[in-house]
């Protein structure tokens, strides 16, 4: 879905089938290349490890139980354009 829009949108999208850069994702799934700090990183991790402490192997079912994450306020806002949608 990300793709189509990006593309409808005239942006150019960088994505391959990888490993994420993450201590807890260890699987191979479809990783967009975005220009986060390493510290976003790390939190996600976090966020992720407190709820699967395991991490994520294989074919990835444990990230189908996962809530939805609420806004961590410590975050700076990021607007997001309609791109003339």
């Amino acid at each position: 879905m990300l793709k189509q829009c990006l593309r409808h949108a005239s942006q150019h999208l960088t994505a391959s089938y990888t490993v994420p850069k993450s201590t807890v994702l260890g699987l191979h799934t479809g990783c967009v290349a975005v220009p986060w700090p390493s510290w976003r990183l790390e939190a996600i991790d976090k966020w992720l490890v407190t709820r699967i402490p395991f991490g994520i192997r294989r074919r990835g079912d444990s990230l189908d139980v996962l809530p939805f994450a609420c806004r961590d306020e410590s975050w700076p806002v990021v607007p997001i354009s309609s791109c003339g949608f």
